[in-house]
């Protein structure tokens, strides 16, 4: 029997395939041990990125940049940079 390309596996794993693609793969995976192994191994992986994604937030990096900015910038240098350098 041969078996399915990774790729398709981990498309599968992210719905990317088409319905008839799907299917022909899910016909495979009946009879196939090795692949969904692999397959519950792109799930895994999947899962895992999606509960970072959900968990994580990125700083606002305009706002720490200007932040550090100012903090390194003296209040006579401030002065010069809030009226242009002039």
């Amino acid at each position: 029997m041969r078996c399915i390309e990774e790729k398709i596996l981990s498309s599968y794993a992210n719905d990317e395939l088409s319905p008839t693609d799907r299917e022909l793969v899910d016909a495979h995976l009946a009879k196939c041990a090795d692949c969904r192994e692999k397959l519950a191994g792109y799930q895994g992986i999947r899962q895992r990125l999606e509960s970072l994604r959900d968990g994580v937030t990125a700083p606002d990096a305009t706002t720490a940049i200007i932040s550090r900015i100012k903090s390194s910038v003296s209040p006579k240098k401030s002065a010069e940079v809030g009226n242009g350098g002039f």
